[in-house]
């Protein structure tokens, strides 16, 4: 039986890994053999040209000064130096990927070896990066058999400038399934095919999963107050605090996501350094509560039944706002009430309640529909391997 290569999002961010691991190992379980393709860029021109994308440039700049910040601002060396050890062991450990393909040369001569392709969740079909023109699959043979598992764009709506290059790459995969409501419209708007909204990958395999890779004992003995905050706004990390005042509760934070945050050097109660996608379900795991404003960290909550508190990253009226992802699925599972305002205090937000039984109904039903989905994909898949 020949491979199938597996495109999807390998950066050091946890829903990112957690969504990539979880794929690859549903993909396995299916019995269909693959490898994480582990590409690299070269086009020094195409990539120079992308610092006319401001988005993409301003999101760049981060990195710098977040490598900057790093290596100059002893609070943060051992927060990053910890954190990217924790990553890169668990890549190590639990990932089957292909040699390191660097240029677009080697990545298309490599590729030749697979005989289908699927393109994974997270951000893949964001307009930020349809200039590096990978997650498009353009450079697949058109005639192997491609498909797409809840696969995102992150976004609302697609630019004007890139209509016609987006139609051109969808209108190539087989099958196409979607994370989210507005990406199944995208779809139809562009292509008139209709595309099947999906859970994320971290939903559609077993939490025995996630039990077993977060292990049976808290790495965190007392009783703690779980803070992912990955957007720069103070006041969630306020709400955070006031909450902790509150309940007697530590606060357990991963700080410095995607850039330094000023207002996360003093934050938090619990100093845990080498955080990587393991520790991050077990925290989630074992958490008195959780805070966050990212995606994942709303899913694992969500999966864990956690008294758990979602605020949104951006206003609704910036371009950039990745709002929609969250609000999907937690409408999904009827929990639209636990995405807060900043301006919501500690006693209103408790005083909403859960029926936890109706939730894990809902959220089953999706993961049970996205299976349905992902067997009929590896048939596709499977169709020029037997």
């Amino acid at each position: 039986m020949k491979k199938v290569g597996l495109v999807s999002v390998r950066n050091y961010n946890y829903g990112s890994i957690l969504q990539a691991y979880a794929l690859q190992q549903e993909l396995f379980a299916a019995g269909v053999d693959n490898e994480l393709i582990y590409y690299k860029k070269r086009n020094v021109v195409k990539q120079a040209l992308r610092i006319f994308n401001l988005p993409l440039l301003m999101a760049k700049m981060k990195d710098v000064w977040r490598v900057i910040e790093g290596k100059t601002n002893p609070k943060l060396k051992p927060i990053i130096s910890g954190r990217n050890r924790a990553f890169s062991n668990f890549l190590k450990d639990n990932f089957v990927f292909t040699p390191c393909l660097s240029g677009r040369k080697q990545l298309i001569d490599y590729t030749k070896k697979f005989d289908a392709f699927i393109l994974g969740s997270d951000q893949v079909w964001n307009p930020m990066l349809l200039g590096g023109d990978y997650y498009t699959l353009t450079w697949v043979d058109s005639r192997r058999p491609k498909v797409t598992y809840a696969s995102s764009f992150g976004v609302s709506e697609i630019p004007a400038s890139q209509v016609k290059k987006t139609k051109e790459y969808l209108s190539r995969f087989n099958m196409i399934s979607v994370r989210e409501e507005q990406g199944a419209e995208i779809v139809e708007k562009l292509t008139r095919k209709k595309a099947e909204v999906c859970c994320d990958p971290t939903v559609l395999t077993d939490r025995k999963r996630w039990d077993e890779l977060s292990g049976d004992c808290p790495f965190v003995s007392e009783k703690y107050i779980f803070c992912y905050f990955i957007g720069n706004n103070p006041s969630q990390r306020e709400f955070a605090k006031k909450l902790a005042q509150k309940t007697g509760c530590k606060i357990l934070a991963v700080k410095h996501i995607d850039e330094y945050i000023k207002s996360d050097d003093d934050f938090g109660d619990i100093d845990y350094l080498e955080v990587g996608p393991k520790e991050f379900v077990n925290f989630i795991r074992y958490a008195t509560y959780v805070c966050t404003d990212s995606f994942h960290g709303t899913i694992f909550s969500i999966m864990y039944n956690k008294n758990f508190f979602t605020f949104m990253r951006f206003s609704d009226s910036q371009k950039s706002s990745m709002n929609s992802r969250v609000k999907n699925i937690l409408s999904i599972v009827g929990l639209s009430n636990r995405l807060f305002e900043n301006s919501i205090t500690p006693e209103a937000a408790l005083a909403y309640q859960v029926d936890w039984s109706d939730v894990n109904k809902r959220l089953n039903d999706f993961r049970k529909s996205s299976r349905e989905y992902f067997e009929r994909a590896i048939i596709c898949l499977k169709g020029t391997q037997e």
